[in-house]
């Protein structure tokens, strides 16, 4: 232990010896003057590039008082110094345009350097948005001190060179004793002197600006913190308003048998979740009501006519969805343009409604069925909108048609006509069906009884028959019936189904059913 602690000791006196044996000659003291040249030199120290601009424009000022007391005295005698005057003139205007090039204030030579940095506007965090502009102030903010910081550094360094070659140069004055070192010892004392002022203005300086970003970052830091608690606050209302629409909805899938009922009950549950949501957030993050009264105002009216169909379309969600008019399940027909569109309701969103168009008579004669139709809401306004199963009324009048000849029995054509009908309804269902609807509608229950109209025609008696039958079976009830209607009418000998036909009578049989009739000629 006490031979190492001998050792540097012996070190250390080494070091300290070495050191003033190193510049005890002249050669050491012009080699390490020259290296310290260097260094300052080399890297390309932007404070000495404003010392050297602020030397230079030193010298031209004095350039310039000597230029124009030589014009001064030129123009005493101006027709015999008329060249002078002007080339004195023309050097004095290249010294002042260096001098404005230059842009050296003489009282301040490091004024750009030593100005404090501009932080910039500190605009309030009001919003999740503004959070991302916050955290680019505070990296911007280190950014300017990081800048600051360097100044500093490089400012410090240069002293601490100066300050050696000043030391240097004092000591290499006891070996020359000419001019130059004067004036190298006056020129680095300069340099000092006005480096030294600057670091005192670039310290106050740092300590400002540290004043203006502490205050700035604190500010900012806790508007982002309160941005961020409002927004974790916002996040658990969104969380809660979810849970309870999710409660609600399973207790109603609980409690409503009826899929159509639950149906509408989660539609407006989710537009009442989707309205508080956002009425949360626009009261959180609005300073004034009135503002948004305002707004509002003025949006509506050009929204209202840029958007009319928009916002029809809502009503009509309103109008449909409140009133009950029209439901998930019903059949309906819409008319637009002189075209049908007959179908179940899949969905009714606020803006459209979504059928799937059924087979029926309507798309059997139209080719075309399985479509899914999109109808605007507003189209309930200005368009007839007919609705087979409404209020829970799942009936319509459906009728069969068909010819018979003028000598058929009609009356036995009739019989077989409402027995067979009989055979497939059930009155008493579509009977119930009315008795419900007339708890809702001030209406009387219409005769539900087999209708059957008799209407003349060119080729004979029409017989109308007209019945009650549910509107999804309605095709292929009309489909049964007519089959049986036809068979049933073939075996009568009394009866003849008339239609546009031509024939040949040879044999006494009329042709269809191999029924006997007696023979009469052709007319032509």
């Amino acid at each position: 232990m006490i031979l190492r602690v001998y050792f540097f000791i012996c070190l250390f006196f080494y070091q300290v010896l070495g050191e003033s044996i190193k510049i005890d000659t002249k050669e050491d003291i012009n080699q390490e003057i020259k290296t310290l040249d260097l260094k300052l030199n080399a890297d390309q120290n932007i404070w000495l590039k404003k010392y050297a601009n602020f030397e230079r424009h030193n010298d031209i000022l004095e350039q310039l008082k000597t230029l124009e007391k030589t014009l001064e005295n030129l123009k005493k005698n101006p027709k015999s110094n008329a060249l002078k005057i002007q080339q004195t003139e023309i050097e004095i205007d290249t010294l002042t345009r260096r001098l404005e090039l230059l842009g050296v204030d003489r009282n301040n030579p490091f004024k750009d350097l030593l100005l404090k940095p501009d932080i910039g506007e500190v605009t309030d965090v009001k919003n999740p948005f503004a959070i991302i502009w916050a955290v680019g102030f505070l990296k911007h903010l280190d950014d300017l001190k990081k800048q600051l910081l360097q100044k500093e550094g490089a400012l410090n360094k240069t002293l601490e060179l100066l300050e050696r070659k000043y030391e240097l140069l004092i000591m290499a004055k006891k070996y020359d004793k000419t001019q130059e070192i004067d004036f190298l010892l006056k020129h680095t004392q300069s340099q000092i002197f006005e480096l030294r002022a600057a670091q005192n203005v670039l310290q106050t300086t740092d300590e400002i600006f540290d004043r203006s970003a502490q205050e700035a970052r604190v500010k900012v830091k806790n508007q982002i913190k309160a941005q961020v608690i409002k927004m974790a606050v916002i996040l658990v209302a969104i969380i809660v308003s979810i849970a309870l629409a999710l409660l609600l909805k399973m207790l109603l899938r609980r409690y409503l048998g009826d899929s159509e009922r639950y149906y509408l009950a989660a539609k407006v549950i989710n537009f009442l979740h989707i309205s508080l949501v956002v009425l949360i957030i626009m009261f959180t993050y609005l300073d004034n009501v009135a503002y948004l009264v305002t707004f509002l105002g003025f949006a509506s009216a050009g929204l209202a006519i840029a958007m009319k169909d928009l916002f029809m379309s809502l009503l009509g969600w309103c109008v449909i969805t409140i009133g009950g008019s029209i439901r998930v399940g019903d059949r309906i027909k819409i008319l637009k343009d002189g075209s049908e569109f007959l179908g179940d309701v899949l969905d009714i969103s606020a803006l459209r409604i979504t059928i799937y168009e059924d087979v029926s008579l309507q798309s059997m004669q139209s080719n075309r069925a399985g479509r899914i139709i999109f109808i605007p809401n507003h189209y309930i306004f200005t368009t007839m909108v007919a609705n087979y199963t409404h209020g829970g009324l799942k009936s319509i009048w459906d009728g069969i048609e068909f010819n018979l000849t003028f000598d058929s029995d009609i009356e036995r054509a009739k019989q077989i006509g409402r027995d067979i009908i009989l055979s497939h309804i059930n009155i008493d269902s579509t009977r119930r069906e009315f008795v419900r609807l007339r708890t809702r509608y001030g209406m009387k229950i219409p005769d539900l009884s087999i209708r059957i109209f008799n209407l003349i025609e060119n080729s004979g008696i029409k017989l109308c028959l007209w019945y009650p039958t549910s509107v999804h079976g309605a095709m292929q009830l009309k489909s049964k019936i007519s089959l049986e209607i036809m068979e049933a009418l073939l075996k009568e000998p009394n009866i003849h189904i008339a239609y546009n036909t031509t024939r040949l009578v040879k044999d006494g049989r009329d042709g269809f059913g191999n029924k006997m009739v007696e023979s009469f000629p052709i007319e032509m």
